[in-house]
């Protein structure tokens, strides 16, 4: 994304978009560590896991199921003010993404559509930039042939 902006880029949404791709990258992160400790210490340890184990499975939940959509949301509309604002988004996909992020950020269930919004969302936005052409390609200088 932020090679197709270049140097047309407002510095608060390319701030925001930055920093919160980096937040919910290290929530996901923290997420599946925290569901992942208690298998461990069985794999690790050859004894079930204590009780407090399930205290940190319910953590790992909140953190899944409450902060990382709603930074998730942060992204998404911070990726869809970029795009309108520089032109390197098609406009039906940012009012879509606006339309996510906003489904996005009032759900407070973990239904199982909803858990693959944002990765749905991500692969349409690759998508698109994968196959779009953009407005300002990058061109290599060209020598003429007899030169070195």
């Amino acid at each position: 994304m932020r090679g197709r902006i270049g140097d047309k880029e407002p510095k608060l949404f390319g701030t925001v978009f930055l920093g919160a791709s980096i937040l919910l990258a290290g929530l996901l992160f923290l997420g599946a560590s925290l569901l992942a400790a208690p298998s461990l210490l069985v794999a690790v340890g050859d004894k079930a896991p204590a009780p407090g184990a399930a205290s940190l499975t319910r953590a790992a939940a909140a953190v899944l199921s409450v902060f990382a959509p709603r930074i998730a949301t942060l992204v998404m509309f911070s990726t869809a003010s970029l795009g309108r604002a520089t032109g390197a988004l098609p406009r039906w996909l940012v009012w879509l993404t606006f339309a996510v992020g906003a489904v996005e950020l009032v759900n407070f269930s973990i239904a199982i559509p909803t858990i693959y919004l944002v990765p749905a969302w991500i692969a349409l936005v690759s998508i698109v930039l994968l196959v779009r052409h953009p407005s300002h390609a990058f061109e290599l200088d060209q020598q003429p042939a007899g030169e070195p």
